[in-house]
């Protein structure tokens, strides 16, 4: 079991990093992939986020691959009391199974379909990378060995 868990949050922490890239690059200025990255509504992008805040993501999202890796016993700090790690890992995991599942609108599992690049990519990938990642968390924080 030990060995599945590991490659799980291996590969959990090999996603938030390249998607930490992703926003970084983004932030940046780069345009690539934006239209398949932002729900739109009617052929227009639902919302328009700012560099600051997808710098902010960035660093959220890569916070989070260090997260998933210290869960999964791949790093380890020795620093922080084993409780707030654990929290902290849960709390992701809740709130990647959440996006999973979605607003009912436009992300999610259970999004309303609107044929836009975004939707087709969600349903395909984004969507099940969510409740990926949000179960390995779940597990990580079950065992809870930090």
């Amino acid at each position: 079991m030990a060995t599945v868990v590991t490659c799980m949050t291996l590969i959990a922490g090999l996603v938030l990093f390249v998607t930490a890239g992703l926003h970084g690059y983004w932030a940046l200025g780069g345009q690539a992939g934006l239209q398949a990255a932002i729900p739109s509504l009617e052929g227009r992008p639902s919302f328009v986020p700012g560099q600051s805040l997808t710098a902010l993501v960035a660093v959220l999202i890569a916070g989070l691959g260090v997260l998933f890796l210290l869960a999964g016993g791949v790093i380890r700090l020795g620093l922080l009391p084993p409780i707030l790690p654990t929290i902290a890992i849960g709390l992701a995991g809740l709130a990647f199974i959440s996006r999973a599942i979605g607003d009912f609108n436009l992300v999610g599992f259970f999004k309303k379909p609107n044929g836009s690049v975004f939707a087709r990519l969600d349903t395909a990938y984004y969507s099940p990378l969510c409740l990926f990642l949000g179960m390995t968390a779940i597990i990580l924080a079950a065992r809870g060995h930090w």
